[in-house]
């Protein structure tokens, strides 16, 4: 075994809501620093082990307007953002790397505009439309699963925290 990757957090949350981020907090500080252990238990000390941040699919509630963009802005700052780092103080107190999707994705940035077919929207938003299936027509989405670009972005993360 060369190493460890693992993606723990999104599906601890009940639901998609404000109200559910306790409840899927407190799932993760429960369950990840039990599953690390676990995980290097089993591995030993010599195998790196590499967790990563989550992407924040609420940002394409900014394609809905201005109340949209306000909940996009929220999330960011009030929801994924604080997630993940609990998430990253997790990984690292842990000896884990950690692979940072949530800059990878340019979650924060809201200043940078691109131009993806929607006019010009702040590149964090156009990254997770293009990375995502959060913004895909049905039947393909919505959906907040990465899409095999997103993939590409999150495995290249984890490449470079284990410099491959």
């Amino acid at each position: 075994m060369a190493f460890i990757t693992i993606d723990v957090g999104a599906n601890d949350f009940p639901c998609y809501d404000p109200e559910c981020i306790p409840v899927g907090v407190g799932a993760i500080q429960t369950n990840l620093p039990r599953i690390l252990a676990a995980l290097r238990g089993a591995a030993g000390p010599g195998i790196p082990i590499v967790g990563m941040t989550i992407y924040n699919p609420f940002l394409a509630a900014w394609l809905l307007g201005p109340d949209g963009q306000a909940y996009a802005q929220f999330s960011a700052t009030n929801l994924l953002g604080p997630v993940n780092a609990l998430l990253g103080g997790i990984y690292i107190a842990s000896g884990a790397g950690v692979a940072d999707i949530e800059t990878a994705f340019s979650s924060n940035d809201f200043t940078t505009l691109a131009d993806i077919g929607f006019g010009p929207i702040p590149l964090n938003v156009a990254r997770i439309c293009m990375w995502t299936w959060v913004c895909a027509p049905a039947p393909l989405g919505p959906d907040n699963h990465a899409n095999a670009a997103g993939y590409g972005i999150i495995a290249r993360a984890y490449a470079d925290v284990l410099g491959l």
